[in-house]
C-alpha cells in the first residue's frame, strides 16, 4: 500500500542559524495520529525531532541531516522533493539510503520509491546538501 497523504519536512538555510534545536528557527515534530501516514522528521544535533529545521548555510562543505521515518504499517513510502528551484544554485543535493547504499541526486531525480515494514527507521535515510557533485 502507498501512502498518498503528503508528510513533509522543511528545510531551510539561515546564516544565524546552528544544528542543534533553537525554538526562534525550528519546529518539534507532532507524530501522525493516522496510523497509514508515516513519520518524517529531520534530527537535530542535539536528537531532537524537527518538522521544521534552520540549518546554517554549507559554505564549503557538504552537511547530512539525518531523517527518520517511523511507519505504523508495511507499504511503500515516497521521498520526494520539492521547491528546489527555489533554493541557492550551486549546491548538490542527494538523499541516501544507507541499507541499499544508495546517494541518489535529488536534482536528477526528485523521487525516491522504497517498501518499509512497520518499525521506526532512524539511522537509514539522510539528506546530503554538498557544494560538491558526489
Amino acid at each position: 500500500q502507498t501512502c498518498a497523504l503528503p508528510i513533509s519536512v522543511v528545510i531551510y538555510f539561515d546564516h544565524d542559524a546552528s544544528f542543534s534545536f533553537e525554538k526562534d528557527k525550528d519546529a518539534l515534530k507532532l507524530d501522525n495520529t493516522d496510523i497509514t501516514v508515516p513519520n518524517l522528521y529531520a534530527m537535530s544535533a542535539d536528537s531532537e525531532r524537527l518538522s521544521i529545521d534552520g540549518i546554517p548555510y554549507p559554505y564549503d562543505s557538504t552537511t547530512i541531516i539525518q531523517l527518520t521515518v517511523s511507519v505504523r504499517k508495511d507499504g511503500m513510502v515516497i521521498f520526494e522533493i520539492k521547491d528546489l528551484p527555489s533554493t541557492p544554485s550551486g549546491l548538490y543535493y542527494y538523499l541516501t539510503d544507507n541499507k541499499k547504499g544508495l546517494c541518489q541526486n535529488l536534482q536528477i531525480h526528485p523521487d525516491y520509491v522504497t517498501y518499509l515494514k512497520e518499525g521506526s527507521y532512524e539511522n537509514r535515510f539522510s539528506l546530503v546538501i554538498s557544494k560538491y557533485d558526489i
